[in-house]
């Protein structure tokens, strides 16, 4: 009996460094077919028998661990050795998913379920991930493209992939809007948070662009040709934008660099705001118009509220765009028609990647304040003294040798 338990410590001992050294892999892609079944054998023992400080609820997978754990899981499962079938695959899943309790494990078990007809099982499993949230956005895409995948014509089961679909659009345009209660932000006695740093998804656009040709595709199935068109579309953009970097956004840095207005963390923002996937979701016409309107935006907080674009409340946001800017903004009505999809997609950028909480209950309130922006930038009673003077410039044109006021 001594020596089976010997034998049995020293398996346990030699699977646990097994374990330990794929956890060290970074290339999964890599390994050869002996490699990658040995790999198989040993992520089979560790279901039952590694040690894991599996989190109560889902979270992001910060701790290095455990990163490293869901990473081996992901790449061994999607690609199996030779010779395992799709049951063993789907039970492998279901318990790795029990024992991590993470979300891009639960998604790839639903995912195998319903990729062999087990449909029914792998509705239960997307339905418990809806709580997700924004912590992973990638959730999202990954269950309305298996939906979808799998809907065929089924009606149900396309306006099930609406709904993920839709959520991951959301997810990567606008961040997530459940956030803390507006009274809270506003009594909030806390000092000016630290300058963020902004890390600019290189592969968002990518998503983004998958989202919307995965829409198109699910419309044009639900019998919805224009909605289906206007995706299309949107992904086609995006696409060649990604292709032919634009011009317009280096130009505009080197506009809105040296404005004094501005500091350098907001320059930063902006910038980083001219990567990402909300400037990339406006139109053609509104993102030329974002290249001055967003740094004139936080140019005139900055200058005449002493606001940081982090800072932003219900009540600023009405002074700068009922006030400051139909006083100060010298630019044509159509230009200016233009400045509120350009305020909502900033607000929105600063909602996902520079920790603006508001950011959800301040763009409805852009959208209910355009009416009264347009009527007073029409107004010349609304507009202040330079202003005036250069816009009697522009309408007399070159000819009459009047200056536009710097």
């Amino acid at each position: 009996m001594a020596r089976v338990a010997t034998r049995k410590k020293e398996t346990h001992a030699l699977q646990e460094a097994a374990w330990r050294k794929l956890l060290e892999t970074t290339d999964f892609a890599g390994l050869d077919a002996d490699a990658r079944a040995d790999a198989w054998t040993v992520l089979a023992w560790a279901e039952k028998h590694a040690v894991l400080s599996t989190p109560p609820t889902p979270v992001p997978a910060e701790k290095a661990e455990m990163e490293r754990v869901v990473a081996a899981v992901l790449a061994l499962i999607a690609t199996p050795p030779a010779g395992v079938d799709a049951a063993e695959r789907i039970a492998r899943a279901a318990g790795w998913a029990a024992r991590t309790n993470h979300p891009l494990v639960h998604a790839l078990h639903g995912v195998l379920c319903a990729e062999n007809a087990q449909m029914k099982a792998a509705l239960e499993v997307f339905e418990k991930l809806k709580c997700v949230g924004s912590a992973f956005p990638e959730v999202s895409l990954v269950v309305g493209r298996a939906l979808l995948a799998q809907a065929g014509r089924d009606s149900k089961l396309l306006h099930r992939a609406e709904w993920w679909l839709q959520h991951a659009e959301h997810l990567h345009l606008d961040g997530d809007s459940e956030i803390e209660a507006e009274e809270d932000a506003e009594n909030s006695d806390d000092p000016e948070p630290m300058e963020h740093e902004v890390a600019v998804d290189e592969n968002a656009h990518a998503r983004l662009a998958e989202i919307w040709a995965l829409m198109a595709t699910l419309y044009e199935r639900l019998g919805d040709p224009r909605k289906s068109e206007m995706y299309r579309g949107r992904a086609g953009d995006l696409a060649e934008e990604r292709e032919e970097p634009s011009d317009g956004a280096e130009a505009a840095q080197a506009g809105f660099v040296d404005d004094p207005a501005l500091k350098a963390a907001d320059r930063k923002l902006i910038a980083a705001f001219l990567q990402s996937p909300q400037y990339g979701g406006l139109g053609a016409a509104e993102q030329r118009q974002a290249l001055s309107a967003v740094p004139t935006f936080v140019g005139l907080g900055r200058a005449f509220l002493g606001l940081a674009p982090t800072r932003i409340d219900r009540y600023s946001l009405e002074e700068l765009f009922l006030a400051l800017v139909p006083e100060k903004v010298v630019a044509t009505l159509d230009e200016l028609g233009r400045y509120p999809a350009c305020v909502a997609s900033w607000i929105f950028f600063l909602g996902k990647s520079a920790g603006l909480r508001d950011a959800g209950r301040l763009v409805p309130f852009v959208h209910r304040f355009t009416p009264d922006f347009m009527v007073n930038c029409r107004n010349k009673d609304c507009w202040g003294v330079p202003k005036t003077m250069a816009m009697r410039a522009l309408e007399a044109g070159p000819a009459s040798g009047a200056k536009v006021p710097a």
